[in-house]
């Protein structure tokens, strides 16, 4: 090797070892001068660090507490994707299955002419979706499904009956299955169907506002949902044995909001009794039951009360097609408030007020009515807490409200 060679290798490893050196003091912080003098013909360099400063990094210790979290979440995933019982479990707890034992038959062929279309939010199997506790404790959403597809259960229901529907297509466009819980004396479980005929050209002919129920009983909460489905089922079946054109639905099918005010006046006092309400529309039908909870205001000569209502139950029959009669029950409960300069000494338990009250009306409320409702009748309450004033007041009622479907 040439002098002139060796002279460029010393060079070019003291150039290494320089850059080596600074890359290192520059992740230590250190400061360099550098100084360059020829020797010998060589250029070399000479690194003179100053003193480290030394920072404190206050993210250090969010980091290492960000790296900690990422890694055990990392753990955890890749110990939940090896063992599969684990997946199942936060499954189990989070939702809950019930498949409802209702008839499944063979599908026999029909026309081809006819169809169902199942236009639902969520189409297929699922029939509703509730809540509920499982252990008592954990709120989980419960999916009810049918064995098979909704469509398939209407069409081996139609062919196990031997008929032979119309040409055209049955729409299902809105199902709910849920347990009604406010009237006082009919709780079960119901079921709101909206379903719509289409003849083979796709003109809608007429539709269906289906309610059934409440179904209960001694059976099992499956057994009851079956049978409201069940006769939901054949009712519509034999619905389409003869369809004949009628006017259409003309709002979307949903709770209709109904929000009203009771006011009763008898001698001596006068209450308000106020009500909100949402429930699907009672169209096409003589006689349906509702239930709601109420707020009571009442006032006497000598002192006033405040009760909340517990479950009401409320008896409507159609008498045509622009008035309702109506006949309702009730209980209360709450507080009195007396006028000290009529009363001067009380006993503790006269701070609590208690009721029942019956009363009758019949209201102007017409067939697909939107808007204001009100109506007259009359009225009996039955005072149940220790008597001050009257115990039996009986007077005039009457009721406004508003109904917007």
């Amino acid at each position: 090797m040439s002098k002139l060679t060796k002279v460029q290798f010393l060079t070019l490893i003291s150039w290494a070892r320089l850059e080596k050196d600074t890359a290192q003091f520059d992740l230590h912080g250190y400061n360099f001068s550098r100084r360059v003098a020829d020797c010998d013909g060589m250029n070399r360099m000479n690194a003179f660090p100053s003193p480290p400063v030394q920072r404190p990094d206050p993210e250090c210790g969010f980091e290492r507490v960000g790296i900690f979290l990422t890694v055990c979440l990392c753990l955890c995933q890749s110990i939940a994707a090896q063992c599969p019982r684990l997946a199942d479990l936060k499954q189990s707890l989070l939702a809950d299955t019930l498949v409802l034992p209702v008839k499944d038959t063979t599908l026999l062929p029909l026309d081809p002419e006819f169809s169902i279309s199942d236009q639902r939010i969520i189409p297929g199997r699922i029939l509703s979706i509730h809540q509920i506790q499982k252990f008592h404790v954990i709120p989980v959403d419960q999916y009810v499904v049918l064995p098979r597809p909704l469509t398939d259960l209407l069409l081996e229901t139609m062919a196990a009956d031997s008929m032979s529907p119309p040409p055209g297509e049955l729409t299902i466009v809105d199902l709910h299955l849920w347990r009604d819980s406010a009237p006082a004396f009919h709780q079960g479980y119901r079921l709101n169907a909206y379903t719509l005929w289409k003849d083979s050209t796709g003109t809608p002919l007429r539709d269906w506002i289906w309610e059934i129920g409440p179904v209960h009983g001694q059976e099992s909460e499956a057994d009851q949902m079956a049978t409201c489905f069940e006769q939901w089922r054949r009712q519509q079946v034999r619905a389409l044995q003869s369809v004949h054109p009628q006017p259409l639905y003309p709002y979307i099918f949903k709770r209709e909001l109904y929000g009203w005010s009771d006011f009763y006046l008898w001698p001596g006092g006068q209450a308000v009794h106020a009500h909100i309400r949402l429930n699907f529309p009672p169209v096409r039908r003589r006689h349906w039951v509702r239930g709601s909870r109420s707020l009571l205001i009442r006032k006497s000569d000598s002192y006033q009360s405040i009760a909340v209502g517990g479950p009401e139950e409320e008896w409507y029959f159609r008498l045509g097609n622009h008035w309702v009669a109506r006949g309702s029950a009730s209980a209360h409960l709450g507080f009195n408030s007396f006028d000290p300069a009529v009363y001067s000494h009380l006993d503790y338990w006269n701070l609590f007020f208690a009721d029942l009250l019956v009363s009758v009306d019949v209201q102007y409320r017409p067939v697909l009515h939107r808007g204001l409702t009100g109506g007259a009748g009359i009225f009996q309450e039955v005072i149940l807490s220790p008597q001050i004033g009257k115990r039996f007041p009986i007077g005039l009622l009457l009721t406004l409200g508003i109904l917007l479907p």
